[in-house]
């Protein structure tokens, strides 16, 4: 390996999942020690880093068996990146062994990130997104504390972004012009922003990072803004699916697959481009599901 970066001098390395790293560092132990010139040039250290390496085995699910047929072909997908050490990519400062001041801060910053993680996932899949997005009206539903507001007005540049949860929003992201804070459930939103708001077939972008007892309802909401005529044609959408139930991770691709078929084989809508991830942002029992409605 060599590097062309001579102001690198302490690098740290993000592995997910975590079981490739000490493989990883092993690697990189290797060929500190048998290069001379590598050895001048970096070092590997958990603290007092100047960047930071980040390497991800991106989930790819293609129906069942398909991570079964992933190994077996040796098929797997790595995205690798590296970036100078910043708080907003890593929440606890392990430079001055201390934690950004404003907790609400933190969580805005890893659900940006999130979002951020899907649409670029999804793009790297699918291609880029119809340019017809940005500058266009968005509804981000449980949306407190905010990340994912902030993010479609930052990266979309849109003009509104309905964010609609009963809970409070952090001030960096409610304070905004173009954020749109309605504090109650979507249930109830959508009569308010079919009849008062005059966004009848306005909404372009459909994001939700709600928590439901049932994941289904995820679907629901969006069918029935569909069914309603608040979406826009081919409106873009990104779902995250909780499983609340199970503990292995088959038990969890099962659930969110029957999701999955319900939305696409739906009478109701043209559903198209569907894809399912499981995110480095995603816990456990998460899946992320992306794709365009009509």
């Amino acid at each position: 390996m060599t590097t062309q970066n001579k102001d690198v001098s302490s690098l740290r390395i993000q592995v997910f999942p975590p079981k490739h790293q000490s493989r990883l560092l092993q690697s990189f132990d290797g060929i500190i020690n048998e290069d001379d010139d590598s050895q001048q040039l970096f070092t590997i250290s958990p603290k007092g880093f100047s960047h930071m390496i980040s390497v991800v085995e991106v989930y790819q699910y293609k129906g069942r068996g398909w991570e079964e047929r992933q190994l077996q072909e040796d098929n797997r997908l790595y995205m690798v990146g590296i970036s100078t050490a910043s708080l907003e990519l890593d929440v606890v400062d392990t430079n001055n062994n201390i934690i950004a001041d404003d907790s609400s801060g933190d969580d805005v910053s890893r659900a940006y990130y999130k979002l951020k993680e899907a649409t670029e996932t999804y793009e790297a899949s699918r291609g880029i997104l119809d340019q017809d997005l940005y500058k266009s009206i968005a509804l981000d539903c449980g949306s407190a504390p905010g990340g994912w507001t902030k993010y479609l007005i930052e990266h979309f540049h849109c003009p509104t972004v309905y964010s609609i949860d009963p809970g409070s929003l952090a001030p960096s992201v409610s304070t905004l012009k173009e954020t749109r804070h309605m504090q109650m459930k979507i249930q109830d939103a959508l009569p308010i922003l079919l009849e008062d708001e005059g966004t009848t077939g306005q909404v372009k972008i459909w994001v939700s990072d709600m928590c439901l007892h049932d994941m289904g309802e995820q679907v629901d909401h969006l069918l029935l803004a569909k069914k309603k005529g608040l979406l826009a044609p081919n409106a873009f959408f990104v779902l995250t699916l909780k499983c609340v139930v199970g503990h292995s991770k088959s038990a969890f691709d099962s659930q969110v697959e029957k999701v999955v078929d319900k939305l696409r084989s739906t009478s109701s809508a043209n559903v198209v481009g569907v894809e399912t991830f499981h995110l480095f942002s995603n816990r456990s029992g998460e899946r992320t599901v992306i794709g365009y409605i009509n």
